[in-house]
Formats: C-alpha cells, structure tokens, sequence
C-alpha cells in the first residue's frame, strides 16, 4: 500500500524543514544526511551539487508550501517512493523543489531517505501535473545516478 495522505504530507514537511535548516545554516554534511546511505554510496559529483543548490536558492528561505496535488506516493517494488512537489521562496527568487523520497523502511534501513532533489527556477509549464518542464537549467542532485550533461 502507499503512504496514507496525511502521513506523506508530515513527512514531506519534515524533509521541507530539514532542508530548510540545512540551507539556512549553510550545512553541506546536513543536506548530505538527507540522502539513503545506499544511494549516498553510489553518488557522482553530489558535492558540486550540492554548492549548485547553496548558489543558486542561497540561504534565506522565506517559505515554502506543497503544491496542490504536489504529492505522489507509490510502491516501487519493496519499496514506498514518495515524489513531492514544493514551492520554495528565498531571498533569490522562487523555486519548485521536487524530492524523490523512499521513506522510513525499517527492515532496511539503509534505503530510506532521498535518492533525488531537484531545484528548477522560473519560467515553468506543468507545475500542477506532477511534471516540470524546465525552460531554464536547475539543480538536479541525483545521488543514485551520474548527473547527465544539461
């Protein structure tokens, strides 16, 4: 079965809030933490990511919120994947974060946890379709897989 709906929200909360305070305090290892430690053993070039993601949404964040309909919630396998959807404001502009997440497993622990982060800055189509079309290059952090040429 997938994440009851008021389960996932909470729980893309508290990944919100954990990013939030990552990028106010300037936390690499905090952002780092985030991640599965299985995806995290197999990441390419996160760091450089990582200060992708701190130059380009900076370190004030004003607010965020889930978009409407922002949330997916399915089973891949054995496992939950959670895709969220999240308005982010900061004192650079206003992004849409979308978090490939596999929440709290624990038979196995070491799966939980992002295995993606995504930043895409204006313009955008489809925000509302659980599908972004980036007209202009954002932060992609994909810890499972090496980063395509943008």
């Amino acid at each position: 079965t997938t994440l009851e709906e008021s389960h996932a929200e909470e729980y893309v909360a508290k990944r919100m809030e954990q990013l939030t305070e990552a990028l106010q305090e300037q936390d690499r290892e905090k952002v780092k933490s985030l991640f599965s430690i299985q995806d995290l053993a197999n990441a390419k070039e996160l760091d450089a990511s990582i200060e992708e993601l701190f130059s380009l949404v900076g370190t004030n964040v004003i607010s965020w919120e889930i978009l409407p309909d922002g949330i997916e919630s399915r089973r891949n396998y054995s496992r939950i994947r959670l895709t969220s959807w999240v308005s982010l404001k900061t004192d650079t502009g206003e992004f849409v974060v979308m978090l490939l997440d596999f929440p709290l497993n624990e038979s196995k622990p070491a799966e939980q946890g992002l295995c993606s982060i995504q930043v895409f800055s204006p313009p955008y189509e489809d925000i509302n379709k659980n599908h972004v079309t980036p007209l202009t290059p954002g932060v992609h952090i994909f810890a499972d897989t090496e980063r395509g040429e943008e």
